[in-house]
């Protein structure tokens, strides 16, 4: 098992250090809160109120005095539970098993491996500590011994609204053991009270579930064109989950299995983690704007103990002296396993953390960072992107809905022969830029070009 958490940690390290965060805008917008958080708990919900629970932001708040404002503080908490997740899930497969170790190993190495997994364990999206709690709280609620799974579903639900799906699941796993069951419901209940009092008390206003909701553009049903676009995004996605090459060999092994139905029996809790896993994909099919692959994620535990359980096949076989012949099995697992997992560990994968993420931004951003107070950036493509990297710097960003906007602001505001200097960020190739382009040319303003860093264009923009 250590080997597996080895290898997984890994895998995971390119990402830590060198992956770009993926360009979500209502983590960048929260980066500056994440910042001074620690020096003031209230100030992640006052200024500009933010639509997701603050579990992730507060954890991550917590590396920045120790490490300073750098991307890969903001990154710790969800390497370290995607990390974690890897013994967990093994250590679930293990109970349910009945102690069978290989079967832990597989189900350890299936969340190792997992592509996704990889690509998402260094970004500040809540989905990877969201999974992190939800599984912990599968693990609790196997055993009555436990503390009750209520407690880390709860703590869930304050990283992400999504962890009330498992509810059900938790119900059914603690059906047996009614005063645990009721302790899980009040604690769940609890984490529930304590973020709406949080979001209560800097205005005495409960909006936060409404400002997600504004976020997404509401919830509403699917229908056949946004349907069929959901299913496509998610069969195109979710063979990275487990890989490719394990997905195939599940696909071979179950059609195996129909053929010996009558041989075997399925484990009833690898069944209704299957089970439930596909109700969580259909559900997501048919509610709109629920297609990402970071949705997926939290289906990784439970396919890995639902594959650790799956029967073992009657494979009838000639005899052979072919030395290792009982090791090719093996060998085609860990080939399925590892060879998806590769392109990963450097973000090849058109999700997560990739290097191109930010499409430049962050060596943009180097190239203004000690410029003096005064200066200001125009921008309307990544304007999010640099709330983070000018958080307590000089540089003041301004955003424009368009070029008459930006033209209307040059305007007012800007004098040649101030000493403040006014840059702008253009999207290379892009209709906006052209646009732009022609305008300040007509207006007699000219860009002198500053720096060019993959799909960003900067110029200095000055008088005749």
């Amino acid at each position: 098992m250590l080997i597996i958490v080895l290898a997984g940690v890994a895998l995971r390290l390119d990402g830590l250090f060198t992956n770009t965060f993926h360009a979500d805008e209502a983590l960048f917008a929260t980066w500056a809160r994440y910042i001074a958080v620690w020096r003031d708990p209230m100030l992640l919900n006052t200024a500009t109120p933010i639509d997701k629970p603050p579990l992730l932001f507060y954890s991550q708040a917590l590396f920045y005095p120790l490490q300073g404002p750098v991307e890969w503080a903001a990154r710790l908490p969800n390497f370290f539970a995607s990390v974690l997740l890897i013994p967990l899930v093994g250590r679930i497969a293990f109970d349910i098993t009945g102690h069978h170790v290989k079967r832990a190993w597989l189900a350890a190495a299936v969340v190792a491996f997992s592509p996704i997994s990889i690509q998402f364990s260094a970004t500040a999206f809540t989905d990877p500590l969201l999974t992190f709690w939800i599984t912990l709280a599968l693990w609790s609620g196997l055993n009555q011994s436990r503390k009750p799974a209520g407690l880390w579903l709860g703590l869930a639900f304050l990283t992400k609204y999504q962890a009330i799906l498992f509810l059900p699941l938790i119900l059914w796993l603690e059906r047996s053991h009614p005063a645990k069951l009721k302790k899980s419901l009040a604690w769940f209940a609890m984490c529930i009270a304590a973020l709406l009092v949080w979001d209560w008390a800097p205005n005495g206003q409960i909006d936060l579930f409404g400002r997600q909701l504004s976020a997404y553009g509401g919830i509403g049903l699917s229908d056949s064109v946004a349907f069929i676009a959901q299913l496509d995004r998610w069969v195109s996605h979710f063979p990275h989950l487990l890989g490719w090459g394990l997905t195939g060999l599940i696909l071979v092994w179950l059609a195996s299995l129909w053929f010996q139905s009558g041989k075997n029996r399925f484990q009833q809790t690898g069944l209704v983690f299957a089970s439930y896993a596909a109700g969580y994909v259909v559900l997501h099919l048919v509610i709109v704007n629920l297609s990402e692959p970071r949705y997926s994620l939290p289906l990784l535990p439970l396919l890995a103990v639902a594959i650790a359980t799956l029967p073992a096949l009657t494979i009838h076989t000639p005899q052979t002296s072919f030395p290792g012949a009982s090791l090719l099995p093996t060998i085609l697992l860990g080939l399925c396993l590892i060879l998806p997992a590769i392109p990963a560990a450097s973000g090849q994968y058109p999700f997560g953390g990739r290097p191109e993420n930010d499409a430049g931004a962050s060596r943009i951003a180097q190239t203004l960072i000690h410029e003096p107070y005064g200066t200001v950036l125009y921008d309307h493509e990544y304007s999010w992107h640099w709330r983070y990297h000018f958080f307590y710097k000089g540089v003041h960003v301004e955003w424009f809905e368009n070029p008459a906007d930006l033209l209307e602001n040059l305007t007012a505001f800007f004098d040649p022969n101030s000493p403040d200097k006014r840059f702008i960020a253009l999207k290379s190739n892009d209709p906006m830029t052209i646009s732009v382009k022609g305008l300040l040319s007509e207006h007699g303003y000219r860009l002198e070009p500053a720096a060019n860093e993959g799909k960003i264009e900067l110029y200095l923009i000055t008088g005749n």
